[in-house]
């Protein structure tokens, strides 16, 4: 919404409805029966000011519940999103553990807790961006420089 509701801004009080009354004046005598209410300044001020109080109150109650509708609208957009990731990750944790069940070799266990970790990562941690990691099952013909790091066990290049 481009300018803050400030509900303190509005006065919140009732409208004080004043009373008016016809004048009357007998046709065929001209006697005034009832003298009506004088127009003045300061009932016709208080009439204005009852309409825009009025107008105004309306139009925050409308900004009110756009602002409200937008923010359900932001919300449950997040909360589908959030569904689909937590379906995503049950899924990936799923297809791990039928894995691990399945896992004939010890480097095959290792990246599936390496898949295990990145997942606990993103949903512990944040961390939603793609590191890039692989496992192999040995160095043969591989002839890579970088610094081991002992305390993550991992060769960083």
């Amino acid at each position: 919404m481009s300018e803050d509701i400030i509900l303190d801004e509005v006065d919140r009080s009732e409208y004080e409805k004043q009373t008016w009354i016809d004048h009357i004046v007998d046709e065929e005598t001209g006697i005034v029966k009832q003298w009506g209410t004088p127009h003045s300044a300061k009932r016709m001020n208080h009439m204005e000011q009852g309409i825009y109080d009025a107008n105004r109150k309306g139009n925050l109650s409308l900004g009110e519940i756009e602002y409200i509708r937008s923010t359900l609208m932001l919300l449950e957009n997040d909360l589908r999103q959030t569904q689909d990731q937590t379906e995503s990750i049950s899924e990936e944790i799923n297809y791990i553990l039928t894995e691990l069940e399945n896992a004939a070799d010890n480097n095959a266990i290792d990246d599936l807790i390496a898949r295990l970790k990145r997942l606990e990562d993103a949903v512990m941690s944040n961390i939603t961006g793609n590191p890039f990691e692989i496992s192999l099952k040995d160095l043969d013909g591989l002839i890579v420089t970088g610094i081991w790091n002992k305390e993550k066990q991992r060769l960083e290049v």
